[in-house]
């Protein structure tokens, strides 16, 4: 497991969220990250052709 991941299980854990609704957090974490990443504007600018 990653370190990210191991104190977040440890940290919802404590706040009495279930392993389940642990991973679905953990999801939604990923693809904000990853949305964002996707649309930044680097992203947007492709190399043209030559």
């Amino acid at each position: 497991m990653s370190a990210y991941k191991d104190l977040a299980l440890s940290a919802l854990t404590a706040e009495g969220m279930s392993k389940r609704e642990i991973i679905r957090c953990l999801k939604r974490y990923v693809a904000r990250e990853l949305y964002r990443h996707i649309q930044s504007p680097a992203a947007a600018q492709l190399p043209s052709a030559a």
